[in-house]
């Protein structure tokens, strides 16, 4: 249940196209412009672990509480990049991860809750969009709680 709750909020910081396939609404189409990012994110989430437990992973992803500010987004995209992605993800939803946390890296920790509903699709590809869709289907069905992530190593 926990995961749920932790891949929706991410889902809604992907406004646009890819929060429609996470169950959002992009009815309301707002300005990325208006939500503060970081000039210099420092961090690279292509060298990111690449040998995660499954386990290690699926715990990673549900130890972070609810996002509402830029700081709950800056501590999640660490902790992606901190814990990485297990050795048989597929390459398209590694690529997705590398981008998810990139662009996630990129918003500013002083952005508001108002500012960050306000998110648009933070300037990502339709090919990317899809490549980090790819991610979040690959984390949602590995770490589902119906999954055994013992089978799955």
């Amino acid at each position: 249940m926990r995961l749920k709750h932790t891949l929706a909020a991410a889902c809604l910081i992907m406004v646009g196209g890819a929060a429609t396939a996470c169950g959002g609404d992009d009815s309301t189409s707002a300005d990325a412009g208006s939500t503060p990012t970081s000039a210099g994110a420092s961090a690279d989430p292509s060298s990111a672990p690449t040998d995660t437990s499954v386990a290690d992973f699926c715990t990673g992803l549900t130890s972070t509480g609810k996002i509402t500010d830029g700081k709950d987004v800056a501590d999640f995209a660490t902790m992606l990049e901190t814990t990485g992605t297990p050795s048989d993800i597929p390459a398209e939803a590694r690529s997705g991860y590398e981008i998810y946390v990139g662009a996630l890296e990129k918003i500013d920790e002083s952005t508001t809750p108002a500012q960050l509903k306000k998110i648009g699709d933070l300037g990502l590809s339709t090919a990317d969009q899809t490549k980090v869709q790819s991610f979040m289907s690959y984390a949602g069905t590995l770490c589902a709680p119906s999954a055994s992530p013992s089978a799955s190593q």
